[in-house]
């Protein structure tokens, strides 16, 4: 689903565990919810817990992200000198996540012009305010060293100090 449908369907599902879930199974409200992403599903429960502080929701317990996808730039890995960081030449020659397939992926994530925003936090979270990131619960970040988006990563990890 392009953005921001994925986050929409991510968000309300969210909300059905927290708020309906317990009429259906036998189980009590839930108050300690972890969230667990890797990659683009680390980009959205990122999202989900900044929509939880913008709308006063409660928060997930933690979140458990693998390989997150923090920095969706509109044509996927920038070689750009301003954008590129030394973590873009694991992508070059690799077979298992080549160039084209991470720039085919953000460009079918950003598909309306709308959203084509290099600030919106929701879409790429290493923007998130300070502020917010100082209200998230725990977070654990877990990321490999070849991973063409780590240093992207290491600056998301970085803010949240």
């Amino acid at each position: 689903h392009p953005y921001p449908d994925g986050l929409d369907d991510a968000w309300q599902a969210y909300n059905w565990l927290l708020y309906e879930s317990h009429r259906y199974f036998k189980i009590k409200r839930r108050k300690r919810l972890i969230l667990v992403g890797d990659s683009a599903g680390a980009n959205l429960i990122i999202g989900i817990t900044n929509l939880c502080l913008l709308t006063g929701t409660p928060l997930p317990y933690t979140l458990v992200t693998y390989y997150p996808c923090t920095c969706l730039l509109n044509q996927g890995v920038s070689f750009d000198v301003k954008r590129f960081t030394p973590s873009y030449v694991n992508v070059i020659n690799n077979p298992m996540i080549p160039y084209e397939f991470l720039s085919f992926c953000a460009e079918a994530y950003i598909q309306r012009p709308e959203f084509n925003n290099e600030c919106d936090y929701f879409m790429q979270p290493i923007y998130t305010p300070l502020g917010i990131l100082s209200r998230f619960p725990p977070i654990h970040i877990y990321q490999g060293e070849k991973d063409p988006l780590h240093d992207h990563t290491v600056r998301f990890g970085l803010r949240l100090k």
